[in-house]
């Protein structure tokens, strides 16, 4: 749903991404909660700003949508209404701008605009030169996501497809976050973890950890890389590894790239305006860790808003160190299986200085 969700919310202006985000995943628990929905409007309303009468009709908006996440942005259309621009209008400035996009996607809006307005069609509504503007920084995103995607399956660093084959364990590992399906407190406040974990391909294990109600960042990953590069370097594994994994623009991530990068690791980032996780995990650990499940989805929401009231009444409720303690010594014992000598063929040299270098990273960021 997560995924599906933001595909929705593409449509959106950025400006107003944010608040239709938290429309929706209001909206949503209130749905989910069936007859006891009512019980919660008060907490949703507060949560979305708006009154009890406007959270209903926000409500009755997005069910009349079929469950279409933008028409829960402040300025959405009824879904009933019709377009302020006829479709053939639109379809006739699409038809113009798509070749000369294709031709140069560098190509300025405003030339683009004045051409196709200055031999407009006379049986066509003539549109203003703002929504033609639109249109054209429209065709030009979908251009750019088109290419990417073709990019993606050529074999695009950002692809699954360009991913190295694995030769032995821990020759590649993944990076990823997710939440699980159990409630912490943190105060009164009911929370739900965000795991980040060291994911051997090989084996569909898991080999590292860090546990966090923050959204995570540089430093859970040089964590949960950590126990593993001080276990393995002492074994003499091969290397040097790949390491896949996301990351941000924000502040320390291209940092982190750069460290551990610098240890002779390869490390294949995928980098984007907003951290992505959640996949990965899921589907190499078949949805489960410890026993606990893992929900992708919500992994993605603002802290306060991980745990629904029926998550507390539905989800197995823990003490945030028993978990931790719980979760660590089943990694544990999970890396000390992967990283044994009779795992690694003649062919795998031993490599201890790059898992002694990630390990000295791991140490740097845990005490900075």
């Amino acid at each position: 749903m997560s995924r599906e969700l933001e595909e929705r919310l593409a449509s959106v202006p950025e400006r107003w991404r944010d608040a239709t985000r938290t429309r929706a995943y209001a909206v949503i628990d209130y749905i989910a909660a069936g007859e006891d929905g009512a019980l919660l409007v008060d907490v949703l309303c507060r949560r979305t700003g708006l009154t009890t009468s406007a959270f209903y009709a926000l409500v009755r908006r997005y069910k009349a949508s079929k469950g279409d996440a933008a028409s829960l942005a402040p300025w959405a259309r009824r879904p009933e209404s019709k377009p302020r621009i006829p479709q053939d209008v639109t379809a006739h400035i699409d038809s113009l701008v798509t070749p000369l996009i294709a031709e140069n996607p560098a190509r300025p809006t405003e030339p683009i605009a004045q051409t196709v307005l200055a031999s407009w069609p006379d049986h066509l509504t003539r549109p203003g030169i703002s929504y033609v503007r639109r249109r054209v920084n429209h065709v030009r995103s979908e251009h750019q996501k088109k290419t990417r995607r073709t990019r993606r399956n050529d074999g695009d660093e950002d692809g699954h497809a360009a991913r190295p084959r694995t030769r032995w364990p821990l020759d590649v590992i993944i990076i990823d976050h997710i939440a699980i399906e159990t409630v912490v407190w943190d105060g009164d406040e009911p929370e739900l973890p965000i795991a980040t974990l060291a994911i051997d391909v090989a084996t569909h294990r898991p080999v590292g950890l860090f546990i966090g109600l923050d959204g995570p960042g540089p430093a859970a990953v040089a964590c949960a890389l950590g126990d593993l590069a001080r276990l393995v370097s002492g074994r003499r594994a091969p290397g040097p590894p790949t390491i896949i994994m996301s990351t941000a623009y924000a502040h320390g991530w291209p940092e982190l790239v750069q460290a551990l990068a610098s240890t002779g690791a390869t490390v294949l980032a995928r980098r984007s305006r907003k951290l992505t996780f959640g996949d990965d995990a899921n589907r190499l650990l078949d949805g489960k860790l410890g026993g606990y499940r893992l929900a992708p989805r919500l992994g993605h929401r603002p802290r306060g808003e991980r745990a629904t009231p029926r998550a507390v009444s539905s989800m197995p409720n823990r003490e945030m160190g028993v978990l931790q303690m719980q979760l660590q010594s089943l990694v544990s014992e999970s890396r000390d299986a992967v990283a044994v000598e009779q795992n690694w063929p003649p062919a795998a040299i031993a490599d201890p200085r790059t898992w002694e270098g990630l390990a000295v990273v791991a140490t740097y960021y845990a005490e900075s």
